[in-house]
């Protein structure tokens, strides 16, 4: 059996040249066991996440497991799913997921609470130089209702564990955590990318590579239509 998962919703919104209202996810929470994290799958195509434009240049959007797949949750329920870019759903929440997969393995009979929080805050999404349109991360193509950024935790016991005790049992756990090893919770911001540095990234005018501003421009302008935040 999957585990279970509780998901709170909640109506936000963001004004820039528009009012926007989505209904989202802030809040998915998942009672993890060394028995029930199975079940899971991949994010389903036919699944667009509020905030969704295209998984392909200059968007470069993927349909995160708010529940991650290893864990246990589904990627054919909309809830679970949210609109993440390329480096912020990898590596970032992938990492993240893993090491709370090892500790709750490693802790047979021991029952963790994973929780997973979205933030919509209108302050949390940003204006870069040359686009009147906010998003998160500064990107252009990362607008609410995507989230701004997402914070991540796990609990036993009524009790945060930290990154320090999460991550020491992954096969190889990181030498350089320093004080962040006493952290209870990380905040992993969205609108992030990988180094899409490619000739077909350049071709494409791929926001990664800027190679042709001008054209950017218009492909966001186009996006941000889309969602209802300009005209």
């Amino acid at each position: 059996m999957p585990p279970p998962i509780n998901y709170t919703e909640d109506n936000k919104s963001a004004q820039w040249k528009n009012l926007v209202t989505a209904k989202v996810v802030t809040k998915a929470e998942a009672q993890l066991t060394s028995a029930n994290m199975n079940g899971g799958s991949g994010p389903s195509s036919s699944i667009n996440p509020p905030g969704w434009w295209g998984g392909t240049c200059p968007a470069h959007h993927q349909r995160g497991h708010l529940i991650g797949n290893k864990l246990g949750g589904p990627g054919n329920e909309a809830k679970n799913l949210v609109t993440l870019t390329a480096g912020t759903n990898h590596p970032f929440m992938y990492e993240f997921e893993d090491a709370v997969y090892c500790c709750v393995l490693a802790n047979k009979g021991q029952t963790f609470t994973y929780i997973v929080e979205c933030d919509y805050t209108p302050t949390s999404y940003t204006t870069v130089s040359g686009f009147a349109i906010n998003g998160a991360g500064g990107n252009p193509f990362c607008l609410f209702p995507a989230p701004a950024f997402l914070r991540l935790s796990l609990h036993v016991s009524g009790k945060p564990v930290t990154l320090g005790d999460m991550v020491k049992y992954l096969p190889k756990p990181p030498d350089d955590l320093g004080k962040a090893a006493a952290y209870t919770n990380l905040i992993i911001a969205n609108g992030g990318y990988k180094l899409y540095t490619g000739a077909t990234h350049v071709a494409n005018s791929c926001w990664a590579v800027e190679s042709s501003f001008a054209k950017v421009q218009s492909e966001a302008e186009s996006y941000a239509k889309s969602l209802g935040h300009l005209t």
